[in-house]
């Protein structure tokens, strides 16, 4: 998806629905926790369709992730 302007919730609302109506099953959706992506009105809509989407984020940060990295 292709957009112009900003990334706000209207935006981010309109590409989750777009992607569950043209998806055939269950979307699994795997996100950051950027602003709009927790933002209420993204909340608020998430709770209605539990039948075609999973929401998961991803954490802000982890050991496991930076086991190995030397600073």
């Amino acid at each position: 998806m292709v957009f112009e302007g900003r990334f706000d919730a209207e935006v981010c609302l309109g590409f989750i629905r777009r992607l569950v109506r043209n998806s055939p099953g269950k979307v699994i959706l795997i996100i950051d926790r950027h602003p709009v992506h927790i933002s209420a009105a993204a909340a608020c809509w998430l709770e209605k369709p539990e039948e075609r989407i999973s929401m998961f984020f991803l954490p802000g940060w982890s050991a496991i992730f930076t086991s190995g990295v030397e600073s």
